[in-house]
């Protein structure tokens, strides 16, 4: 199931995902990404080279070190831009009930974690899986 709620800015997908624990017991659960459209990817570029050639900038005043800090953050700027810029989605949380404890929990997730994650349950500390919902019809 995927669906995308909207906000000015970008899209949040709802993809539905399975979680899993150690013992084989499963449950439902929704993961939440964010969808970058074009100018949002431009925006988030820019604000990235702006940032690191700030740094440049600053690293004027650090005698010495300036002659290797300055070329490297004006070299880095554009390379982190870049790959900022082809950042299309992010991971942002997924919730869902716990197979071990049945307990709903919410998890935070970082930018770059990706599917299948395995992760711990946050109310009970059990080990539990992530899994994305297609992966886990077709390995059923």
């Amino acid at each position: 199931m995927r669906q995308i709620v909207s906000d000015p800015m970008s899209a949040i997908e709802k993809r539905s995902i399975v979680i899993s624990n150690n013992a084989g017991a499963t449950s439902v659960g929704t993961l939440y990404v964010k969808q970058f459209g074009a100018r949002d990817r431009v925006l988030r570029a820019l604000a990235a080279l702006g940032l690191v050639w700030l740094l440049a900038v600053l690293a004027i005043l650090i005698p010495g070190l300036h002659f290797v800090l300055v070329p490297a953050l004006l070299i880095a700027g554009p390379v982190v831009a870049f790959r900022r810029f082809r950042i299309t989605a992010q991971n942002e949380r997924a919730t869902g009930a716990c197979p071990s404890c049945g307990k709903e929990f919410s998890l935070a997730l970082d930018s770059d974690d990706p599917l299948p994650l395995s992760t711990y349950c946050p109310p009970s500390d059990d080990p539990i899986q992530l899994l994305d919902g297609s992966d886990a019809t077709a390995r059923a």
